[in-house]
């Protein structure tokens, strides 16, 4: 079998597995929106989770997409057992500097609550503070997250890290339904401790089986160390801008009506869902493979992989966007509409929905370009590109919000990820002489013609149906109904616009 095809076929059976973690993510905040709604105490309970799962992103982006090229490189000179000397002392590096981090952020957290959300009135605010203190500590276990992930990935185990997803998600539901009526926020706090702990023990006993192991090593002169460093450092400097465009957003979201931050949040949570099923299974496939073609220098090989999953992604996030968009009311209200959640906090999140949906091509185009310079063992570009995203992101927040409130907030961040996506494909093209970027962009038109008629499809299917259903089921079978006609006709224009992947498809179904 060629080897695009056996990693895209790795990768839609991740997207099934990710697809299955995403549902119970789903669950774990319909049961919290249940709770919390878009409330004052919503907005605190989001605002005190931000600092460490913002560091925990910015960890499990950096450590495993600077480890992987890495271990390739070091695998390919020294063999197997020369690794594990070197992931031990990553290991015990990484986990001293985030307990010291953690410590700091104890120390730093009435400061830090008062900058990102200086709108917050006293009560909110204390509130906030209380529930970051409990939190913060999580820190310093987010190093060994990005290590396992990134060692299992090398190592091809591809499912155990998406299946840590499912872990999180269970012990985190089941801490939701159990603490939350007797402790309220602080058990909703002590329920994501419970899940982070349950998770990181899944993902150390996966790694041990693949000869992961804790040696009592911390060498800093190490030169792979060093190396590591030298790339992970501008991608947590790119983290760091991209949180600090996250950091904006809510700082501007504050000023706003009370539940602005929580409608933010799970509008993110919808299009972050779509995006973690198909891009981040198709990048975490292809980086590996990427920085094996960089290692034997096969730039032929390296072209065709990320054309490949360029337009992979394009195929499906194109759909997915514009279905998102035409349905942002009633999938909103089927998964969240409930308890404190109300029609108010529906309208606000399914706006935030409707403009972020529009940036989320350009996302999954930027995840994958910038996936194909972390192969390069390239790390400054994007992050230079990054810089310029959260300056845009900040301008246009500025103009945008006094016209259109939160939807403003949302159409910025998905202008700015399209314009990251074009200067990366701009800057990558410069850098690899001969990469030819038209497959791209006859993917997009022909994606762009066929989720034309796809939307069309499915409003006046929408239309027809809101007068027939109603109640939870009604609303289920309705977004269902929906997303079924657009599938039907996205596919049939597809397949008449000769899109190699249906081609393949119907050829596989003959024989």
């Amino acid at each position: 079998m060629p080897e695009s095809n056996r990693l895209t076929r790795i990768a839609v059976g991740l997207m099934v597995l990710i697809l299955l973690s995403k549902a119970f993510g789903f669950l774990r905040e319909i049961v919290l929106a249940a709770h919390l709604g878009a409330t004052q105490a919503g907005d605190a309970f989001k605002v005190a989770v931000f600092v460490p799962m913002a560091l925990l992103t910015a960890v499990s982006l950096a450590v495993p997409n600077t480890l992987i090229p890495l271990l390739t490189e070091q695998d390919g000179k020294a063999g197997r057992k020369a690794l594990d000397p070197y992931v031990a002392n990553v290991t015990n590096s990484i986990t001293v500097v985030l307990v010291v981090t953690a410590g700091l952020g104890v120390l730093c957290t009435p400061w830090i609550v008062k900058l990102i959300a200086p709108g917050f009135e006293r009560e909110t605010y204390l509130l906030t503070v209380e529930l970051a203190y409990w939190l913060m500590p999580c820190i310093a276990i987010t190093g060994l997250f990005g290590i396992t992930t990134g060692y299992l990935n090398f190592r091809r185990a591809f499912t155990l890290p998406a299946a840590s997803g499912i872990v999180f998600n269970l012990v985190m539901i089941s801490s939701l339904l159990i603490l939350v009526p007797k402790a309220g926020l602080h058990g909703a706090a002590a329920g994501i401790i419970l899940a982070y702990l349950g998770q990181c023990l899944f993902l150390l006993g996966s790694a041990w089986r693949y000869g992961y192991r804790f040696r009592r090593i911390l060498d800093w002169g190490d030169p792979y160390l060093k190396r590591m460093a030298a790339l992970a450092l501008p991608m947590l400097a790119g983290s760091a801008v991209a949180a600090l465009a996250n950091l904006f957003d809510r700082i501007f979201a504050s000023y706003l009506a009370p539940g602005s931050i929580a409608a933010l949040d799970y509008a993110v949570l919808l299009t972050d869902s779509a995006f973690g099923i198909f891009v981040l299974a198709v990048g975490s496939v292809y980086l590996p493979a990427l920085s094996r073609s960089c290692t034997n220098q096969d730039w032929e090989a390296y072209s065709r992989q990320l054309l490949r999953a360029a337009t992979l992604v394009i195929y499906i996030m194109f759909p997915v966007a514009v279905g998102l968009m035409v349905t942002a009311q009633p999938v909103v209200s089927l998964f969240f509409e409930r308890g404190e959640f109300d029609t108010r906090a529906t309208f606000m999140t399914a706006t935030a929905l409707l403009f972020y949906a529009l940036g989320m091509v350009g996302h999954a185009l930027q995840d994958i370009l910038s996936k194909a310079f972390y192969a390069l063992q390239d790390t400054i570009t994007p992050v230079r590109i990054g810089v310029v995203m959260v300056m845009v992101n900040i301008c246009l927040n500025y103009f945008l919000v006094r016209v259109m409130g939160l939807g403003g907030i949302a159409l910025s961040t998905s202008i700015a990820f399209t314009l990251m996506a074009f200067l990366l494909s701009y800057y990558l093209g410069r850098k690899i002489k001969g990469l030819e970027f038209r497959p791209i962009c006859v993917a997009i038109a022909k994606s762009g013609l066929a989720v034309l008629l796809m939307g069309s499809a499915i409003k006046c299917c929408d239309c027809l149906l809101a007068e027939h259903f109603s109640g939870k089921p009604g609303l289920l079978c309705r977004v269902l109904l929906d997303f079924f006609c657009g599938a039907v006709v996205y596919t049939t224009a597809l397949y008449l616009l000769k899109v190699p992947i249906c081609q393949k498809l119907r050829e596989r179904g003959r024989t």
